[in-house]
């Protein structure tokens, strides 16, 4: 019996020590070729005033809050931002605050051609000051419109199209409807793990819930979305701070989750979805491809109807990024940005 025991010990032992020196040896692999354990990132933003930014939107899990305020990165550089009432990020002068005005704005002239915008932080503008955005851009050149930018940091193809809805319910009908749609949408638009690591620390800037599509899988020939609610929250593997063989096991299941939730497959329903509730009104549809590969959802916005617009630039080249720790579009990017929707807009406007 002792014998059969010191025997399963010593088997036991010599399968930890195999164990250690494969896992070592595979750490050392993961080290060498580039990989590291995870390290969580944080906004490193301040806002003032308040330090938030968002409020809970029971339909689109969060919206900004009114009001001006001055974000702050912790290397010094900063932007302004101007929400109006309508929580939405200000497109023309007259909404920033000044003598007899308080920077909330309110609906403009209802005779006015409104030309609406939605997409993420790109289009919201993330890094640069309200009248650097390609939607206040765009308004100058066009005076005789009203543009109304809802784009908003972190949406995506999903929180577009309920925005869309829910600006149509309350009664003003647009000229025309842009949709600003970048790849990475498509990880918001079902919200799996990788989008829930990187989106998790931003919740210290207000509280974030976001709405998530999955497609029916017993639905048949006709894709039908069912929308969830959940909280922005993310739950690390164990020891994957600590090993970066666990991190990359980590980002591979991540990777395997995105495709088994067929996040290109809801994207291309809630691009048709938001072109056919944009079209009900007699608006004209742009899907403009704003970053990433965009190629299939632009396929997808001509058979139905609606105009694509390649508007995606080179962001390697020198200007076209804010400088660290930031990285968005810049000023300069924006311009660029405007300019060929510009061109857009005037193809069948004129």
């Amino acid at each position: 019996m002792r014998r059969g025991l010191r025997r399963a010990l010593g088997y036991g032992v010599y399968c930890v020590i195999v164990f250690a020196l494969v896992f070592g040896l595979a750490e050392w692999v993961a080290r060498a070729r580039g990989e590291q354990p995870w390290r969580p990132g944080a906004p490193g933003v301040r806002v003032d005033p308040g330090g938030r930014l968002y409020q809970p939107d029971p339909l689109l899990g969060y919206r900004m809050l009114p009001g001006r305020y001055a974000v702050r990165f912790e290397n010094g550089a900063a932007f302004r931002v101007t929400h109006g009432a309508d929580t939405l990020r200000v497109t023309r002068p007259d909404a920033v605050p000044g003598p007899g005005r308080d920077g909330l704005l309110e609906p403009g002239p209802a005779d006015l051609p409104e030309l609406w915008i939605f997409g993420c932080s790109f289009s919201y503008g993330w890094g640069i000051d309200d009248e650097a955005v390609y939607a206040w851009r765009l308004q100058e050149q066009l005076p005789g419109w009203r543009v109304v930018n809802h784009s908003v940091n972190g949406y995506g193809t999903l929180q577009s199209l309920l925005a869309l809805e829910r600006a149509l319910e309350q009664g003003r009908a647009p000229a025309v409807v842009v949709l600003a749609y970048a790849a990475f949408h498509d990880e918001r638009n079902t919200f799996v793990r990788a989008r829930r690591k990187r989106v998790a620390p931003f919740s210290s800037l207000g509280p974030l819930v976001q709405p998530y599509a999955r497609l029916r899988s017993d639905a048949g020939p006709e894709p039908v979305l069912d929308i969830e609610m959940a909280a922005v929250a993310y739950r690390e593997w164990p020891g994957m701070r600590h090993s970066a063989l666990v991190h990359v096991a980590e980002q591979r299941w991540n990777e395997f989750e995105r495709i088994r939730a067929d996040s290109a497959g809801v994207t291309r329903a809630l691009v048709a979805r938001f072109i056919e509730r944009g079209r009900a009104v007699g608006a004209r549809v742009l899907v403009a491809g704003i970053a990433g590969r965009t190629d299939a959802v632009l396929g997808v916005a001509a058979a139905n109807g609606a105009t694509p617009v390649p508007l995606a630039i080179d962001l390697d080249r020198p200007g076209m990024r804010n400088p660290p720790p930031d990285g968005h579009p810049s000023a300069q990017a924006h311009r660029l940005y405007a300019q060929r929707l510009l061109r857009a807009v005037r193809a069948f406007s004129d």
